[in-house]
């Protein structure tokens, strides 16, 4: 058993264990060094070896080492062996008090596909009494495969932790009873490469606030490593499984569904086979649909990850352009018109000089365009900052890819994101079930 005052040994053996290219163990000192002023809790392994890479001069060490010895030392620097330590985030809630709507229930549950059991979350509508309060949420990160997908390590599994986060909305229920009704519509969430079911868990709130059963599972590149991935753990049949589970247990629709999904997410939500009727949204993650669902595609120019020139060229024929704030604005009341909005449209972020628009957001005063991560909660955001900040000037150093996180470090603007584009995502559904209200048994009409 490791105590947290013991990691020294640990990590430097795990820094020696592979083979591997070299580099210079002076052109990485400082940005070791640098790391470890970021965490006081690294200076007895990342301080140290910041030292020793500052007197070795031309001596060399891997870049995949100096990855896993850093890693593990962000590991320890937060939490002792085996990994339970909590990361809690503080950011305010999304929208405050414009999110404090019915009660909300959210569940736990489990889908078998392809012999393994892949964690299901479940946000949906009831009828419970009770006031609620804010959600919260709690999920393994698996350090060890942080280190394997961006430096291509072999994965530590003892490298975990556990991250609570606390969400948006002021009503959540654990475990209450799903609403007393049939044929409810069902969205899916789609997280991306290195992501968590947890990703935007403010939009999957406010859409199970609206009425919606919202389900979002661990998927095979997820950064908690919940189970194993086999060749039958895709993504489409954890999705299938995931509807299958909504149907059966929270009185959702069996065709009345929805997809959206984040970076790699959104290519699962134009790539699955299937009928959509309400929809498939891609947010920072779009490479072209040509399908007969409803569509819209979240993109900007400050995506690190998915250039938007290249969102743009795959944007299919006659597909309505909103830029920015105003543009988000704008397809909401489109939407709100039943019929106005476009079956194929595009809410993007980017300088419209033509158009005197601005793609820009507000946060803090001060005015940006989103990365690609400022589209996730910034519950989840912050909480997985907090373990990855001791990384980004190795990772820097070493071009590691940062998947835009040094950008947020920065920026932290994922309220000020959530704040233009969720009651859009939000807007785009509820129009396209109130146009299906009657058919598949729904009856009901969405409100935001």
């Amino acid at each position: 058993m490791l105590a947290r005052g013991q990691p020294s040994l640990h990590a430097l053996l795990f820094l020696a264990l592979l083979p591997h290219q070299s580099l210079a163990w002076s052109s990485i000192g400082g940005a070791v060094a640098a790391a470890a002023r970021t965490r006081p809790g690294l200076s007895g392994v990342v301080g140290a070896l910041g030292v020793r890479c500052s007197r070795a001069g031309t001596r060399t060490i891997g870049r995949r080492d100096a990855m896993a010895g850093v890693t593990a030392a962000a590991f320890f620097s937060q939490s002792s062996f085996p990994g339970r330590a909590d990361a809690k985030a503080t950011s305010p809630g999304l929208l405050g008090a414009a999110m404090a709507a019915a009660p909300v229930g959210f569940r736990e549950t489990k889908v078998l596909v392809g012999g393994q059991s892949v964690p299901l979350s479940v946000w949906y509508p009831t009828d419970a009494s009770s006031a609620g309060a804010r959600g919260r949420y709690s999920y393994p990160l698996s350090i060890g495969t942080i280190a394997s997908r961006l430096a291509k390590l072999p994965t530590a599994t003892w490298l975990a932790a556990k991250i609570n986060v606390e969400g948006g909305l002021r009503s959540v229920v654990a475990n209450a009873a799903p609403k007393n009704a049939e044929d409810l519509p069902a969205l899916f969430f789609a997280h991306g490469f290195l992501g968590s079911r947890f990703d935007m868990l403010h939009v999957a709130e406010a859409l199970a606030s609206q009425g919606f059963v919202v389900a979002s599972a661990d998927l095979p590149e997820s950064l908690s490593a919940s189970f194993v991935p086999n060749e039958r753990t895709t993504r489409g049949a954890i999705v299938e499984a995931a509807f299958q589970a909504l149907h059966a247990d929270f009185g959702a629709s069996q065709t009345l569904r929805g997809l959206f999904g984040h970076s790699a997410g959104g290519g699962t939500a134009c790539i699955t086979p299937g009928t959509f009727p309400l929809g498939r949204v891609a947010i920072a993650g779009f490479r072209g649909y040509e399908g007969p669902d409803p569509l819209l595609v979240v993109a900007s120019s400050g995506d690190g990850i998915i250039p938007l020139p290249l969102v743009r060229q795959n944007l299919p024929q006659g597909t309505r352009v909103y830029v920015g704030a105003s543009g988000a604005q704008q397809l909401a009341s489109d939407c709100a018109s039943q019929g106005a909005v476009s079956s194929r449209s595009a809410l993007l972020f980017e300088p419209n000089a033509a158009s005197g628009a601005s793609g820009a957001v507000r946060s803090g005063g001060a005015i940006g365009l989103p990365c690609h991560i400022s589209f996730l909660s910034t519950q989840t955001n912050d909480a997985l900052l907090s373990y990855l900040s001791p990384l980004l000037p190795l990772a820097r150093a070493l071009k590691t890819p940062l998947l835009d996180f040094d950008v947020y470090s920065l920026t932290r603007d994922s309220a000020a994101t959530a704040a233009v584009f969720v009651p859009a995502v939000s807007a785009f559904f509820r129009s396209n079930a109130n146009q299906l209200s009657g058919a598949s048994g729904f009856a009901g009409k969405l409100e935001a």
